[in-house]
C-alpha cells in the first residue's frame, strides 16, 4: 500500500477458481496475509507482492494437493477482485 493516510481505504482481494477463493487479506500492520481454505500462506508487505508470488508458484502447496498454478490465480493484482473493507485511521 502506498501513501497511507488517515482516511486511505483499504482493500482485500480475491480470486475466484473453480477450486474455491484465494484471498489476500489485510492485516492490523497493513500487510497481507493469503488465504486459501482456511490455510495461510504467507504474510507480505504489500497486495502487489502476495499476489505476484501466489501467481508465480513461490508459495507452499495447500493440503488439498492443488497448486496456484494449476488453479490458474493470476500474479497481476489488476485481475484480483478488489473489495473495500474499510479505511486507516
Amino acid at each position: 500500500m502506498t501513501n497511507l493516510r488517515s482516511g486511505s481505504p483499504v482493500y482485500a482481494y480475491k480470486f475466484e477458481t473453480r477450486w474455491g477463493t484465494v484471498s489476500l487479506v489485510p492485516t492490523r500492520d497493513l500487510r497481507y496475509d493469503v488465504m486459501f481454505e482456511d490455510e495461510n500462506f504467507g504474510n507480505y508487505h504489500t497486495a502487489e507482492m502476495a499476489a505476484d508470488d501466489v501467481g508465480g508458484g513461490h508459495t507452499h502447496t495447500p493440503s488439498s494437493g492443488l497448486d496456484f498454478d494449476q488453479m490458474g490465480v493470476s500474479g497481476d493484482l489488476s485481475d484480483w477482485t478488489a473489495v473495500l473493507v474499510g479505511h486507516i485511521k
